[in-house]
């Protein structure tokens, strides 16, 4: 695999074609990038799209275990920083309950993106481009 250090972010990324659909793929993804799969510990492994929508990233985290609200997806802005974006207009599959990001593969929804459109595929104006 090759990574794609951005000099924007302050931890090595790794552009994928797909996140872990499942917790079992989600340890081997950490394993494979040596990131911590203790919750209790930093380097948590994360796969989420940019700020952009142009790429799904997988890299391991140097903070703890984010908590990403009701309502909301994870990206990747800024150098690194995790924000939450509202689906609240997702026809179907936003989160209706609080979760913590490295089980955002619960919510299928939030990593299916159109990289050409950078928009997340489920969203009625993504499809209509």
């Amino acid at each position: 695999m090759q990574s794609a250090q951005d000099p924007k972010y302050r931890y090595p990324v790794h552009p994928v074609k797909s996140c872990p659909k499942t917790e079992e793929e989600w340890r081997r993804s950490a394993e494979h990038l040596k990131c911590s799969y203790d919750r209790t510990l930093k380097q948590r492994y994360l796969c989420i799209p940019n700020q952009k929508k142009t790429a799904l990233l997988e890299f391991c985290y140097d903070l703890v275990r984010p908590r990403i609200v009701e309502g909301f997806c994870a990206e990747l802005a800024g150098t690194g920083t995790l924000n939450h974006e509202s689906c609240a207009h997702f026809p179907t599959g936003c989160p209706n309950v609080s979760y913590f990001s490295d089980e955002i593969y619960k919510y299928p929804k939030c990593l299916d993106i159109d990289t050409e459109q950078r928009c997340f595929r489920v969203e009625p104006f993504c499809q209509n481009r």
